[in-house]
């Protein structure tokens, strides 16, 4: 017996895409202020030549779903018919319940449909083997853009590269203000969090829009030394180490040393300090 049935799919399918049957619905949930991702994400599912899937993957709460928003709101203003365009988020109960095909095919069953659909997963980790649906899709449906959100740790692909989650603290004023700390130039250890952070985030900037995963990388045995940053490009890995202290020397038997030398990781010895 199946745990939920075509209508309570109907149903979240109905409260999620409003402009169904209000197109101006979608205003309320844009915002004026976009990001380049924005930009990419829909130059790549509107290229007229080239079809391509775009997936936007990083931590909950950074805009992901209002990028998927804004891409909507410029569909409809463009002409798209609402009704082409759907919008399912599978951290839902009920929807995460459904695999990929079911939900398309009740979607697909609501409404006489022609032409281009754009098709919008949210969270889409939440639903089994969704790789292997999007290439599915991907192969066998050429009326279908899909474009598909996830957490960066899900959705990505980093093997030996991958650990624990690591949380950079974006403002170096909120981990001031919640660890008290009255003078920050005068602790080393601090110091090195702003500045490892400030990388990262420069990093992140650089490569804003391409294919490169960003990450870091944690040994899970031994003594769990780290690398400070990871990018994963297609053809190799960029290794960065961070240091901020009177001597920035990196010994032998640091992490960032091992993994250049380990020919496994394609590292191309493009490591740097």
């Amino acid at each position: 017996m199946a745990m939920v049935n075509d209508e309570q799919v109907i149903k979240a399918l109905r409260q999620y895409n409003l402009w169904w049957r209000n197109p101006a619905a979608i205003k309320e949930e844009s915002k004026p202020q976009k990001r380049i991702a924005y930009y990419e994400a829909l130059k790549m599912i509107q290229h007229k030549t080239l079809r391509r899937f775009a997936v936007l993957s990083g931590a909950r709460r950074v805009g992901k779903t209002t990028i998927m928003y804004q891409m909507i709101e410029n569909l409809i203003d463009e002409g798209v018919s609402p009704k082409n365009i759907l919008y399912v988020s599978f951290d839902n109960p009920i929807v995460k319940l459904v695999d990929v095909e079911s939900v398309l095919s009740i979607y697909e069953s609501l409404y006489p449909i022609e032409g281009m659909r754009y098709i919008f997963l949210d969270e889409i980790q939440y639903t089994d083997n969704w790789e292997l649906w999007m290439k599915v899709i991907y192969d066998n449906r050429k009326d279908i853009r899909l474009t598909a959100t996830g957490s960066a740790s899900d959705v990505s692909s980093k093997g030996a590269l991958r650990g624990r989650p690591k949380i950079f603290i974006a403002d170096a004023a909120i981990s001031n203000a919640v660890l008290m700390i009255d003078d920050v130039l005068s602790d080393e250890k601090e110091l090195g969090a702003m500045v490892e952070t400030t990388v990262y985030k420069h990093i992140v900037s650089f490569y804003q829009g391409s294919t490169a995963q960003l990450g870091y990388f944690r040994k899970a045995k031994d003594n769990q030394k780290e690398v400070d940053v990871v990018v994963e490009l297609p053809s190799e890995k960029i290794l960065c180490e961070v240091k901020y202290r009177g001597s920035s020397g990196i010994p032998a038997s640091d992490a960032i040393v091992e993994l250049c030398k380990d020919e496994n990781i394609k590292t191309n010895r493009r490591c740097c300090q």
